[in-house]
């Protein structure tokens, strides 16, 4: 059973928070801002299209790409791992599982709205800081990064690419 010092601990701790929370909602703009952004992550999943694995869940980021477009935002964040990968990706090849990611997100692109894609480790390859080599059976083939990277970029390159002002003539 908690003690009355605990008890009263926890009381002025939830004032202190309640305070907290009144003061910064007072602080807020009643303007709605400028503009307004869509974030999505992790999108990679081991789904079975007839014809081998998609690398990519679907039917949810298809669902979540109209529900993207009904809200209209300026830009979607697309904070990592797209696809499988380079993890259990069934052989899948790394532009064929980009093609599908953006089959799966044709509705945003077909509205205009900017899509910036970040790669994630299944977009990169494994973190060896944190993941030492694993089972040969799930270990990537050598040279994997590299053709992630090459591909990813081929695939998406020309939405997070930004603008380069022309070189000053002279």
């Amino acid at each position: 059973m908690p003690s009355l010092a605990h008890k009263k601990h926890l009381s002025v701790l939830l004032i202190l928070i309640l305070a907290f929370s009144l003061a910064g909602a007072s602080c807020t703009r009643l303007t709605p801002p400028p503009w307004k952004f869509a974030v999505v992550t992790d999108t990679q999943g081991s789904n079975r299209a007839p014809e081998g694995h998609s690398c990519v869940n679907d039917r949810v980021v298809q669902a979540i790409a109209n529900d993207i477009v009904l809200e209209k935002p300026d830009l979607v964040l697309v904070s990592g791992d797209l696809i499988n990968g380079w993890f259990r990706n069934g052989g899948t090849p790394y532009p064929v599982q980009y093609q599908n990611w953006k089959k799966a997100m044709a509705p945003v692109y077909r509205s205009g709205i900017k899509v910036y894609p970040i790669r994630g480790n299944h977009d990169d390859g494994p973190e060896r800081l944190v993941l030492p080599p694993l089972p040969a059976h799930l270990e990537p083939p050598p040279g994997s990064a590299a053709r992630l990277k090459k591909t990813f970029q081929e695939a998406l390159g020309e939405w997070w690419r930004p603008e380069r002002p022309a070189a000053p003539s002279g």
